[in-house]
């Protein structure tokens, strides 16, 4: 608001200052110029010839002028932000409502059924592991700053353990943790993994087992994290050309735009067809 009113202050002075310009501008004509010289007034007035006042005032506009555009800048610049900060918070919740599907629940819970009739200590321990990531879930949801990287570590392998349960062993997980003493955006990894499992490894012929290795580490100007399965992977390059549109991988697009705009960060996204697929996250240090 305050923007605007000096905005339009500008526009009202650069205007008026413009015509006082013209005006002396036009004084210094020579037809005008020639019968003030003759009375001899303008100089014995004001001591100081009009081209001199001209210039002056060509300045004061041209201060105004660059006042001004400086105000459209910090308009620009606000709004850019205002509208960074929707996406993101759009993008958050979309993200954080996608941890609570009513079929994850279900099956989690289904699994749980089934294990109190044979195994009830597991039961127990799939039960309390639902619950830290119903709750980590709904904590994300309130986090519009990025949060420790050890903190996102752990929702990711309690995700986690509830799916080996789920599947009943069809793919092992791997931690491979050089660096923590970083933060990302709540929902960055987590995602990651449950988009390797969902799309690449449960889908191996065969029943094949599979293998995710979730890894971190320094790498001097940034801090590293990869998410790599030997899943089905997919093609690449037809990921790029439906980018912006919807589709299995829309929460790769998802993670990778909010890291952008939180962390600066970049994501590289290596895939193979019948080989697997590795992500990697690089967030600057700077």
């Amino acid at each position: 608001m305050v923007e605007k009113y000096i905005y339009a202050s500008t526009e009202i002075l650069s205007a008026v200052l413009s015509f006082v310009a013209a005006a002396y501008l036009f004084l210094t004509s020579s037809y005008i110029k020639k019968q003030y010289l003759a009375l001899g007034a303008i100089e014995l007035f004001i001591g100081m010839s009009l081209s001199n006042y001209a210039i002056c005032v060509c300045v004061l506009v041209m201060f105004m002028q660059a006042l001004q555009d400086n105000v459209l800048t910090m308009i620009e610049q606000r709004d850019k932000i205002k509208r960074q900060d929707d996406e993101l918070e759009d993008m958050r919740q979309r993200i954080a409502l996608s941890q609570i599907k009513p079929h994850f629940l279900y099956n989690t819970l289904n699994s749980i059924y089934v294990l109190c009739d044979v195994d009830k200590e597991k039961a127990k321990y799939v039960v309390n592991n639902l619950a830290d990531y119903l709750r980590q879930s709904i904590g994300s949801i309130e986090s519009k700053e990025p949060i420790p990287f050890e903190k996102e570590l752990e929702h990711t392998r309690v995700y986690l353990d509830i799916e080996k349960v789920r599947f009943d062993g069809r793919f092992d997980v791997e931690y491979r943790i050089n660096a923590t003493n970083f933060t990302i955006p709540a929902l960055t990894v987590q995602p990651m993994a449950e988009n390797a499992i969902k799309h690449g490894l449960c889908r191996r012929p065969n029943g094949e087992k599979g293998r995710l290795v979730i890894s971190s580490d320094d790498c001097g100007d940034y801090f590293r994290i990869c998410i790599e399965d030997n899943g089905i992977g997919f093609d690449v390059d037809e990921y790029n050309k439906t980018d912006s549109l919807p589709g299995e991988h829309i929460g790769l697009r998802n993670v990778r735009d909010r890291i952008k705009i939180m962390e600066n960060a970049d994501m590289l996204i290596n895939s193979e067809i019948g080989k697997g697929t590795k992500i990697e996250i690089r967030i600057p240090k700077n």
